[in-house]
């Protein structure tokens, strides 16, 4: 996940995703799904060894924070989820939106997201 700008590697639904720095809490980027506008994110957590979370400021008063996470369940073997979190005044508008702009896309980028990582992992 830190490879930020390589994530279009394996997250086919992403024309560029950049971020300004290091990838750390209180970093920002850009991020262009295909068919969207550019949006900014800002990262609000970092765990090396399990993932992290970025915020976007979506609609008045309403933002969405995607957390990603990894987690072992035993010898060589993970859970791998993305969950999305909508909350202010408009979420219950902007998930919808989401679920038929993402709910397709994203579990085949979770797919391409561990297939790289395993054989990343595999060939050291």
């Amino acid at each position: 996940w830190a490879d930020v700008p390589e994530r279009v590697e394996w997250d086919k639904g992403l024309e560029y995703i950049n971020v300004d720095g290091s990838f750390e809490e209180g970093a920002t980027g850009t991020v262009k799904v295909a068919g969207q506008g550019p949006i900014k994110y800002k990262i609000i957590e970092v765990d090396p060894k399990s993932g992290y979370t970025d915020r976007f400021e979506s609609l008045l008063w309403t933002h969405t924070d995607w957390h990603h996470r990894i987690e072992s369940t035993g010898e060589s073997c993970y859970d791998v989820t993305w969950e999305l979190k909508a909350r202010g005044p408009l979420s219950l508008i902007l998930l919808p939106a989401l679920k038929n702009i993402f709910g397709k896309e994203v579990p085949t980028a979770v797919d391409e997201f561990f297939e790289l990582a395993e054989s990343r992992s595999t060939s050291y």
